[in-house]
């Protein structure tokens, strides 16, 4: 265990931190993931170096553009020594990442249909996947122009094994009809989110603060330089079959349940965004934070509900542990807006369109965030009492309306980190980089 700074993250701090983990970039309207594979280390080495003037931080500059980077443990260890790469994969708390998605598949539900041999453009192969340039933009346009400049200018270093481009529906909404990105958790020093419930503990997010854990923080020296500020997150492609799901609110409605009420009690949040403890006859355009579970019988917001297991806030769960497993999603839609009657979500179809989700899932460590979620809650049932032991999320659980096309697990450096790997020289703030 590293020694916790005892202070919440100074302004120093968040000129350095990537904002992915603190920021919702709500006026970037697009986002193109660029999965790279190194293929020669010293111009590697030299484009992260011309990115790093690109790379957002908590600190909002205006820009009608960023770009984030993140790395997957082969892809850290192109830019380490061997003695660095076998400290690194000796931690203990590391284990997750070191592993990385594809050999951990198995543990968060992605096997069968979701398994990495079928995943997208040879993602299921951890050699393929290094680095993700993840540029964002405030139209697609402006979007398209930074990818292909980004990608030129990376030529000399990387093979790009995939892009992947998504953006903001018209209405705002995610392919499946609801509004998203509700329920983002405060985090000291960091985010105010408007979430009503207790800030998290920046240590939970970001690496070298006191964590969700009292007295525990995590480990951020491998080495300090590149630890220190730095976050984990979990990239996921999430197809969403919105053609089942439309037809599964239509089979399971009736004279006194409504499509809208089903949809609602699958996620627990009417379509608008009201959560069904806050509003259980209708929705009332209410997408607030402000309530909790504990009292509220399956009549009202089912224990089963995807936002219910996923976030379980006060309700009693094993370990009393609903508040120690927050994560920052940060996902937009991909593919174009679903219309019953274009036929083009057809598989085979000549006009076939993919829909989907993609983003990150981000946190301190992926196994006890990210996976202990996919573990315990949405896969399993037994962590609430009122579940029974095999039950799953009815949304992205087992036999869902969702499907991993890809996934890879992550480290986003601080611009202190990024220039460590550039140089293995410590960056200094205030150089203006």
């Amino acid at each position: 265990m590293s020694t916790s700074i005892t202070r919440s993250p100074s302004d120093t701090d968040r000129k350095v931190i990537q904002g992915l983990v603190a920021r919702n970039y709500d006026r970037m309207k697009a986002v193109c993931h660029v999965v790279l594979k190194v293929k020669h280390v010293p111009s590697a080495r030299e484009f992260i170096g011309t990115c790093m003037p690109r790379v957002a931080t908590v600190e909002d500059d205006g820009a009608a553009s960023c770009l984030n980077i993140g790395f997957t443990f082969l892809g850290l260890s192109a830019f380490l020594d061997k003695k660095q790469c076998e400290a690194l994969a000796k931690k203990q708390e590391l284990q997750a990442f070191v592993g990385g998605a594809v050999a951990r598949a198995g543990l968060v539900g992605d096997v069968g249909l979701n398994a990495p041999r079928a995943w997208k453009d040879g993602l299921g192969k951890a050699e393929n996947v290094h680095v993700l340039l993840s540029i964002y933009a405030e139209s697609t346009d402006l979007l398209y122009k930074e990818v292909e400049r980004l990608i030129g200018d990376a030529a000399a270093g990387f093979e790009v094994v995939s892009r992947n481009p998504a953006s903001m529906l018209p209405d705002g909404r995610i392919h499946f009809g609801y509004k998203d990105g509700i329920a983002q958790p405060n985090i000291t020093g960091l985010r105010d989110s408007g979430d009503k419930q207790k800030p998290t503990p920046a240590g939970a997010f970001v690496l070298g603060y006191a964590s969700q854990f009292v007295g525990h923080t995590y480990d951020y020296d491998f080495p300090k330089q590149l630890g220190l500020n730095g976050t984990f997150a979990a990239f996921r492609i999430m197809k969403q079959d919105v053609r089942r799901f439309e037809d599964y609110l239509t089979e399971h409605a009736g004279p006194a349940v409504s499509r809208e009420m089903v949809a609602a009690r699958l996620c627990g949040r009417w379509r608008d965004g009201t959560p069904l403890v806050v509003s259980p006859e209708s929705p009332d355009n209410n997408p607030t934070n402000d309530f909790e579970f504990k009292g509220a019988p399956d009549a009202i917001c089912p224990f089963s509900s995807h936002i219910r297991r996923t976030n379980p806030r006060d309700d009693r769960v094993a370990g009393l542990s609903g508040r120690k497993h927050r994560i920052v999603r940060s996902t937009l839609p991909y593919g174009p807006p679903y219309d019953a009657g274009n036929k083009d979500y057809l598989e085979g179809a000549p006009n076939y369109q993919e829909r989907g989700l993609i983003g990150y899932f981000l946190c301190v460590n992926l196994a006890e965030q990210f996976e202990f979620i996919m573990k315990n809650w949405v896969l399993r049932g037994g962590f609430n009492g009122n579940l029974p032991a095999l039950d799953s999320d009815p949304m992205i659980g087992f036999q869902s309306f969702v499907q991993t096309r890809g996934a890879a697990y992550c480290f986003l450096p601080s611009k202190v980190g990024l220039q460590y790997l550039v140089d293995q020289q410590t960056y200094v703030a205030s150089a203006g980089v």
